[in-house]
């Protein structure tokens, strides 16, 4: 990502659902890929924000219970994401980089895909909350 910012990549994510992100992940990447993908983000992590990535991902999954996390723009999310992600640090005296935040981001929607992955229930709320426009027609 380097040289790109938050906003730069979040305009390009614009127009999209943000379940829709987490469920290109489950179609493109089976299960043993997506916690692969988890830990080679976390490796690359600087080791302060490493030893809060537990935290963060905790603080991210109430957001799972919400129809309407699922349904808003995936732009729109990644800066939310970010933004409470890069406050959360601030406060434990942790600077993140563009890149680190962009890694956590990356972490927590994989987190979302493994979860999904593992509970049909999740996948099943998910995909009631973003309806079934074209992407659900062409993947489901």
């Amino acid at each position: 990502m380097t040289g790109v910012t938050v906003d730069q990549l979040a305009e390009q994510f614009e127009g999209r659902k943000f379940g829709e992100l987490v469920f290109h992940h489950m179609n493109e990447q089976p299960f043993e890929q997506i916690v692969a993908a988890m830990q080679g983000m976390m490796e690359r992590l600087p080791a302060q924000v490493r030893n809060e990535i537990e935290g963060l991902i905790d603080n991210a999954n109430p957001l799972a219970f919400k129809k309407e996390f699922w349904a808003d723009d995936c732009g729109k999310i990644l800066r939310f994401i970010t933004s409470m992600v890069e406050k959360e640090l601030q406060e434990k005296g942790v600077q993140p980089s563009e890149d680190n935040l962009f890694d956590v981001f990356n972490i927590i929607v994989m987190n979302f895909a493994y979860s999904a992955y593992k509970n049909q229930r999740m996948k099943k709320f998910i995909k009631s909350s973003i309806g079934k426009g074209l992407f659900g027609r062409i993947f489901w």
